[in-house]
């Protein structure tokens, strides 16, 4: 097929999937809002709101894997340390670009870790409508990137988790945005030396404290580095959702457990730093091999296996489903009414820090608050 023609057919099948998905998207997410939301006004059930995620969230998210193989048939080449099933772990890395969390969600779904993955995002994501409401349904946490307000929301939320014994995968990206060489420079100007070639300088508070506040419930700290193929062009949310993205994302893992992390603040600070050194060579390796180096257990990058037809299945089911929720949603009024108030109730949560409170995602602060629409 001529390569202007077979760009066209993938944009158009993109935009044909995207379509279909955010139907399903749309009809589906009371399964998922709901429940949080009565939960929410009932003090007892809200620990079970917190293991809401894990087990049906799964039923949900899969919707992502689908979209992940079928749309954009991307192939996952893993190498470096195996991880076991069901770990409660954080997990650093480094983030070439806006999207690269997608790329984590076969390993965890390989891991049985799909309801518990969890992600430190910048706060302007929250806000996307539907998007941005999805992940804040999924107990994402949203920073500002100024320290002194987002300490208390951070340390409310992974005290949380820690209280409830949650199992969780948390993706850390400290460098706190997307690498560029524009932003690479910034820095360079700004420190007057260069410390990396393929990474920025990362920023340890958050790690520090996500480590250790999530000790007593962690088993280890996975870091990962990510690099993608260089005959494409650089993934990002247009080329993911027209299925453009590069066809094969390689990830090099390297498992740490707790007890070889650093307490010490300092002295996890400068762990931290000698990761990215490492993960700076790696990608110098990456650059010129278009692979990652064999790892310390002596196996060569493999390829991340799914189960395809468990995913067609899936796929049939909400297609199968939504149907059914458009004819009750039309033939029973208190239940279109009920669901219009539970979407209501999230949305209005996105942007209402006593809602948040209320329903436990942090702790209200008037002062903080008030700082916060003063600036």
């Amino acid at each position: 097929m001529d390569g202007r023609l077979y760009h066209c057919w993938t944009v158009f099948r993109g935009l044909a999937i995207i379509s279909i998905f955010a139907i399903i998207a749309v009809i589906g997410s009371p399964v998922v809002v709901a429940p949080v939301v009565v939960v929410s006004f009932y003090k007892p059930l809200r620990k079970l709101f917190k293991n809401y995620p894990k087990y049906f969230i799964d039923w949900f998210m899969v919707l992502v894997l689908i979209y992940f193989r079928i749309c954009n048939g991307i192939k996952l080449m893993m190498s470096g340390d195996d991880i076991p099933a069901k770990e409660s772990a954080v997990i650093n890395s480094n983030h070439p670009t806006e999207v690269d969390w997608t790329a984590f969600w076969p390993i965890a779904a390989k891991k049985g870790m799909l309801g518990s993955f969890k992600v430190v995002m910048k706060k302007s994501l929250r806000s996307v409508p539907g998007i941005g409401w999805g992940l804040e349904t999924l107990d994402f946490i949203f920073l500002s990137r100024e320290w002194s307000k987002d300490q208390p929301l951070l340390k409310h939320r992974l005290t949380s988790w820690v209280d409830d014994k949650l199992l969780v995968w948390l993706f850390v990206f400290p460098e706190g945005t997307d690498f560029t060489e524009v932003k690479r420079q910034r820095q360079i100007d700004e420190w007057g030396v260069e410390p990396f070639k393929h990474l920025l300088v990362p920023k340890t508070k958050g790690f520090v404290m996500c480590v250790n506040t999530l000790r007593p419930n962690i088993k280890a700290v996975y870091d990962m580095t990510i690099a993608y193929s260089a005959e494409h062009e650089k993934p990002g949310f247009k080329t993911f959702l027209l299925g453009t993205s590069p066809k094969v994302a390689h990830i090099h893992i390297r498992r740490y457990p707790i007890a070889q992390v650093p307490k010490d603040e300092e002295e996890l600070k400068s762990w931290l730093l000698q990761r990215y050194r490492e993960k700076d060579e790696l990608l110098k390796h990456f650059e010129v091999h278009q692979s990652f180096p064999t790892g310390p257990n002596g196996k060569a990058p493999q390829e991340l296996k799914l189960n395809d037809t468990l995913l067609w299945i899936w796929f049939v089911f909400w297609i199968l489903v939504s149907p059914v929720w458009c004819y009750m949603l039309y033939v029973y009024y208190p239940l279109k009414w009920f669901l219009f108030f539970c979407l209501a109730f999230q949305i209005t949560t996105v942007y209402s820090p006593r809602l948040r409170a209320f329903r436990g995602l942090e702790e209200y602060l008037p002062q903080l608050h008030k700082k916060t629409q003063h600036d």
